[in-house]
């Protein structure tokens, strides 16, 4: 068996893959450079923006009490068990207060099932005249406001509702 040796001219494939000197560089060389120096670029302007932007977009702390806290205020006003008003069609208005159902016992069993709830709720009238409230005790926590409509003898009002859990 005969193994043949053959020459490669300059022509060949081999030739052509050589590097070239810098002024002979092909577009091909150019190209990945550029974007290797583009990819540098835009990691080091992230690195740079992150500091800024991270406090705005990223969740460091979490805490579950204050969830808790939102989702019990938020069902006070929204849920027909609780405080929302139903109309005869049985549709729940969300935001909208049903003063029949504001009372203490109807409070407490919508935060609780044992009723051991500690609550302070306040409703003002918009422009301050008449004030409806149910304290359980005195509580250390933060008040939220919600801006909530409410029906009095036939007639649509607007308030507020200041609620500490």
């Amino acid at each position: 068996m005969e193994v043949k040796h053959s020459t490669y001219s300059n022509s060949s494939i081999f030739s052509k893959m050589l590097i070239k000197g810098k002024k002979g560089q092909g577009w091909e060389v150019k190209l990945i450079s550029l974007i290797g120096s583009m990819g540098v670029f835009v990691f080091g302007v992230i690195m740079l923006i992150n500091p800024l932007i991270q406090d705005y977009f990223v969740v460091t702390g979490f805490s579950l009490s204050e969830l808790t806290y939102d989702i019990k205020a938020t069902r006070i006003i929204t849920a027909p068990e609780c405080l929302a008003y139903q109309d005869d069609n049985n549709f729940v208005h969300a935001g909208i207060i049903d003063l029949e159902k504001f009372t203490k016992s109807n409070i407490l069993s919508c935060l609780t099932k044992d009723g051991s709830a500690k609550f302070k709720l306040t409703l003002t009238e918009q422009d301050g005249t008449s004030t409806i409230r149910w304290t359980a005790e005195k509580l250390k926590s933060e008040p939220q406001i919600y801006v909530v409509n409410y029906w009095e003898n036939n007639i649509l009002k607007t308030g507020t509702l200041e609620v500490i859990l």
